[in-house]
């Protein structure tokens, strides 16, 4: 049965990862929103995706069929967004390579292991991370996954959080730069995605185990007001060269996603129907955001107004996003145009 609730979650999430990019606000609010709130969108999607996934695969005595259907799903997705954006990400990495065979190597490296624009590094991650979950899960189930994959993110929440407290650490320096040659950077669906998409494996598997929606509730409030103590202890103490791997991430996602799952269901039509154009619409927003955004800088970077107000820089890419969004679901769901619903993964 559809889950109206987590229709919206994507949606917020949507929002979030566009104030990451766009950094709206200032002061207090800019880094709380863009550095600490927002970061639970991309762990969000990895357990959510995860879930549905295993969910299926555990009802139906793990059917291949299933996995791969989601594999190729993800795929198309991908692809039609790489197609579109492919300009930009070859001239890009055309003016970076050297040669040819470095061309031929980022192209590749950009493609299928660090995301070649944007926040389309989630496809490619996810479509890795389901599959390392899937193959070693159908054997093992999700507790080995959840041993092996969490010290590949804790690894990169040391190198990336608490830098400063294992700078000096020689073989890990070493690890990190083999790491960094191979994907790009530490966000990859191997010490990102693996670890999540296990959480959502791991959900999954113990769902029908008694919870309660209050005691979750409450953990998840307690969970996001200790990622704001720890984020705020890494910004005042220096500990780390970013956000985005934050230990309470953990916690705070997993008990957010416990209570999407357990809230009261619900037969509204309209409820729900408003709830499945908000998620296509998170479709929409996750792949276009970064395009629009940088296309307002290209038109509008000598006009002051704009470039000196990030809140209305955010307001305009939201808008623009909305809108287009909006047109490309009306000719998919009302005009039944193929390519359309393509754009949003159906």
């Amino acid at each position: 049965m559809y889950n109206p609730f987590v229709g919206i979650y994507k949606f917020i999430l949507a929002l979030l990862v566009v104030a990451i990019h766009v950094e709206p606000f200032s002061g207090d609010l800019a880094f709380y929103t863009n550095n600490c709130l927002a970061r639970i969108a991309v762990p969000s999607f990895f357990v959510l995706s995860a879930y549905f996934l295993f969910d299926k695969l555990i009802q139906t005595n793990w059917d291949a069929k299933i996995f791969w259907k989601n594999e190729r799903h993800l795929a198309k997705y991908y692809g039609i967004w790489l197609l579109l954006h492919s300009p930009v990400v070859l001239s890009r990495l055309w003016d970076t390579a050297s040669d040819i065979p470095e061309f031929i190597w980022l192209v590749v490296q950009a493609v299928c292991l660090k995301g070649p624009y944007g926040a389309l590094w989630f496809l490619p991650a996810t479509m890795m991370a389901v599959a390392l979950v899937y193959w070693i899960g159908k054997k093992f189930g999700p507790y080995l996954c959840l041993l092996i994959s969490f010290p590949l993110f804790f690894f990169a929440a040391l190198e990336t959080e608490y830098f400063s407290l294992i700078k000096d650490i020689a073989w890990m320096e070493v690890i990190n730069d083999g790491l960094v040659a191979v994907f790009g950077w530490l966000a990859n669906g191997l010490t990102f995605g693996f670890f999540f998409c296990s959480i959502g494996f791991y959900i999954a598997h113990t769902k029908k185990k008694n919870r309660t929606l209050q005691i979750d509730l409450i953990k998840a409030l307690l969970a996001t007001i200790l990622l704001f103590v720890e984020t705020t202890i890494i910004r005042d103490y220096k500990l780390g060269v970013s956000y985005g791997a934050m230990l309470f991430l953990i916690p705070t996602v997993y008990y957010i996603v416990q209570v999407l799952l357990r809230l009261p269901k619900t037969t509204n039509q309209q409820f729900i129907s408003m709830a499945r154009f908000l998620q296509n619409l998170s479709l929409l927003i996750y792949p276009m955001h970064f395009a629009i955004m940088e296309l307002m800088e290209y038109f509008l970077h000598d006009n002051k107004t704009y470039m000196n107000n990030t809140v209305l820089q955010y307001s305009i890419v939201c808008t623009i996003n909305l809108l287009l969004g909006a047109l490309i679901i009306y000719f998919g769901e009302k005009k039944n145009y193929r390519i359309s619903k393509t754009l949003y993964g159906k």
